[in-house]
């Protein structure tokens, strides 16, 4: 009896469907994966959310909304941007100055814009795809950056590997400008992850 019983177990366990394989909870943007949930929104979050809200037919309009319904608004198009609910009311607050409850939609590009004037990052000229992308290839790159090299030796090497990507001397050099912040016109390796991660808000 008990080996029968064994018997159909088995059985049921071959017959039993694989566990379901749940994409979406695979599904995650790289400012998620760097940054986690904080409690306060990098300018890249911000433009994000800008950008997402101006597509939507049914956004904030000229004649605004609630604070509290853009608040809704922003966190339905948010949701795999790593922030939580603290930081886009912080938001909210920050946007609303004259705290009369209301938003437009007006109010918030002004309020992007200001941050945009204020960070050093939103004037490199180069794409920040691009940028990525140079990053890995000299990782890859049997030459590298190393531990440093010169900044004539960098700007050769981003013209040699990324000429595909058709950026111009003039963005190059401006990148190294933004890179080599102690001038030293030595680019290190640790300089250009840390400029990288700050034109990712990481």
């Amino acid at each position: 009896m008990l080996q029968r019983a064994t018997s159909r177990l088995a059985v049921l366990a071959r017959r039993a469907p694989p566990p379901r394989f749940d994409a979406r909870a695979l599904m995650t943007t790289k400012i998620s994966k760097y940054q986690g949930l904080t409690d306060y929104l990098s300018l890249q979050q911000m433009q994000l959310i800008r950008d997402r809200l101006a597509r939507d037919p049914y956004g904030v309009g000229s004649k605004g909304v609630s604070a509290e319904t853009f608040f809704l608004m922003a966190k339905s198009v948010s949701g795999d941007l790593g922030v939580n609910d603290e930081a886009l009311r912080k938001l909210v607050s920050k946007i609303d100055a004259n705290q009369d409850d209301q938003i437009q939609f007006s109010e918030y590009e002004e309020f992007i814009t200001a941050r945009e004037e204020q960070d050093p990052m939103s004037q490199v000229k180069m794409d920040k795809g691009k940028v990525c992308a140079i990053r890995e290839r000299l990782k890859d790159d049997p030459v590298g950056v190393g531990s440093e090299i010169s900044v004539d030796t960098f700007f050769q090497l981003v013209r040699y590997t990324c000429s595909d990507l058709a950026v111009t001397d003039d963005e190059i050099l401006d990148l190294i400008e933004h890179i080599d912040v102690n001038g030293d016109r030595v680019i290190q390796q640790d300089e250009l992850n840390d400029f990288v991660n700050k034109l990712l808000g990481v």
